[in-house]
This record gives structure tokens, sequence and C-alpha cells, in this order.
């Protein structure tokens, strides 16, 4: 089950659920497959510019990062994915791939407090 206060989701392809992990094995993986930072990524996303090969990789990385845990293999390639991802939905995995990275990006979660309030704790204690 997907913890979504450490940016984890799940991810369903053809009926089958997979977990979304972003662990450091799946950052730089998701880097390697889509040959860009992660923030070069989220460039790409506010402009609307993310490819086929970004949607492919970010969802690999994480899917890579959630077969650690039970130390198994994906059942499939990076490539049988492509095809995978365009059965599925094009835009519906590309709305998954962005919520991943989001997560990703955004951290661990705890419940009322955020990087700004921690900054801004800091400062008026000194």
């Amino acid at each position: 089950m997907a913890n979504k206060a450490v940016g984890e989701m799940t991810l369903v392809l053809e009926g089958k659920e997979y977990l979304l992990r972003p662990s450091f094995r799946a950052l730089n993986e998701i880097e390697d497959r889509c040959e860009m930072s992660i923030l070069g990524l989220t460039e790409l996303i506010t402009k609307n510019q993310l490819r086929v090969k970004h949607v492919s990789g970010i969802l690999w990385g994480g899917m890579l990062g959630g077969s650690e845990e039970g130390g198994l293999p994906l059942p499939f390639s990076f490539e049988e994915l492509h095809e995978k991802i365009l059965q599925s939905g094009y835009m519906k995995m590309t709305t998954a791939a962005i919520l991943f990275l989001n997560g990703a990006l955004r951290g661990r979660v705890v419940e009322g407090e955020t990087p700004v309030t921690r900054k801004a704790e800091k400062k008026t204690k000194s």
C-alpha cells in the first residue's frame, strides 16, 4: 500500500498495481532515462513540453523504487512499458507521472509542518 506521506503512489497498468516510490535509486533512474535533471523535468511540465520518453522514464524510475521493497524485478522491460502506457491512456499516465514527480519533490510531509514553517520558527527563536 502506498504511503502518500513519503511521496509514494499506486499506479495501475493492465489491471495490476505497482508501487511508485521516490527513492534515491528511482530519482537517479528518472534522470538517466530522461537525460535531464529532476528540476529540468519540472520546467518541462510547467511549459507543457513533457514528452512520451519523459513520462516513461518517470514511471519506470518510480516503479523501480517501489520494487526495492519486495526485491523483485519488474515483470516487463522499459521498452514494454511504452506500450502499456499507450494502452492505459497516455493522458492518464502523464497525470500519474506528474503527480509522482510532485510528491517526490515535496518529500516527506508531516502534518502541520512545511519547510517554510520550520524556517520561520528558527528565525523567531534567534
